[in-house]
């Protein structure tokens, strides 16, 4: 009598399942399992990264926008003395309204001339360049990590550069802030000559360059043994 049971095909051995094997990408050669990512190198890979680092690219564009528009328009901010800190604070103390203190206004130069111009719009234009630096070598680095996974003496160069430049670049803002801060005005009249503090957009940009000169540093540092400790691993491989 027949046996009735219905055999079981015999799997074999698993790679042999065309389900369970991987199946190679035509774009690059690999195996994917879960799923594939976008290609580096690839224009759709390139917008990605573009997207992912708008706030890199942004970030300098407020100093610089600044910097032009002082160019056009300069404006300072004048710290007032006692006395004329008095007179102001007379026109705002009105019956019914509380005491108002003003220590500072903002007066537009009408009539610039080229010093003005620089002087209004330099600490911003610089504040503004050295994080365009920055910018561009933190994209340049990320851009070749990722699409190579490799330390580059290149990159490591830029690097170098930008941390050193921040560093040339704060002793540049520093003075540039100081020289502002003590702008000497002829008296109208009298011959002779005051000083009163003034401040631009930016005026403290110097300390925001020096934490920023500290964190590229130590990105710089990380960088180099990074490269370092890959440059080994290939030597053993």
């Amino acid at each position: 009598m027949p046996e009735m049971t219905k055999e079981t095909p015999d799997s074999g051995d698993p790679t042999n399942d065309p389900e369970s094997t991987p199946r190679v990408c035509e774009n690059c050669g690999k195996t994917h399992e879960h799923g594939h990512g976008l290609v580096p190198g690839s224009r759709s890979w390139f917008w990605s990264k573009r997207i992912e680092h708008m706030m890199l690219w942004i970030a300098p564009g407020a100093p610089l926008l600044v910097g032009a528009t002082q160019l056009i328009r300069p404006q300072v901010t004048v710290h007032l003395d006692g006395k004329d800190r008095a007179a102001i604070n007379r026109v705002y103390d009105m019956p019914g309204i509380d005491a108002s203190t003003v220590r500072s206004v903002t007066v537009r130069l009408d009539d610039p001339g080229i010093a003005d111009r620089l002087i209004a719009a330099g600490p911003s234009l610089l504040f503004g360049a050295l994080l365009l630096f920055v910018a561009y070598a933190l994209w340049r680095i990320e851009i070749n990590l990722s699409a190579t996974g490799k330390y580059t003496p290149k990159d490591g160069r830029v690097l170098g550069a930008a941390s050193r430049w921040l560093w040339r670049g704060w002793w540049f803002l520093l003075a540039a802030e100081l020289a502002i801060s003590f702008w000497w005005r002829d008296t109208p009249g009298t011959g002779t000559w005051y000083l009163s503090s003034v401040a631009t957009p930016f005026d403290h940009a110097s300390l925001m360059t020096l934490m920023i000169t500290a964190v590229v540093a130590i990105v710089t540092r990380i960088y180099r043994s990074g490269a370092r400790a890959y440059a080994e691993l290939e030597k053993a491989v």
